[in-house]
């Protein structure tokens, strides 16, 4: 018995996911190679966005907290 429920779900999800290929295609405001060029430029400055923030995490300064040699905290 759970193994017709699972193949309803499976069925059902196929069915769900062509739907939505096809709707996605019908409606996509740009053609294929532009879409993906606007994909790959966006992926790319995702990555260097990520990459320029690891990198300033990572500095000196940050392992400090951000402050400079001989600074104390102003607590008091």
């Amino acid at each position: 018995m759970s193994q017709i429920k699972w193949t309803n779900k499976f069925t059902a999800f196929a069915v769900g996911v062509g739907a939505g290929a096809l709707l996605a295609m019908l409606f996509a405001p740009a053609s294929g190679e532009d879409t993906r060029e606007y994909l790959t430029g966006s992926l790319k400055q995702g990555l260097d966005g990520a990459a320029s923030t690891g990198k300033a995490l990572d500095s000196p300064r940050a392992r400090d907290g951000g402050r400079r040699e001989g600074q104390g905290s102003r607590c008091g």
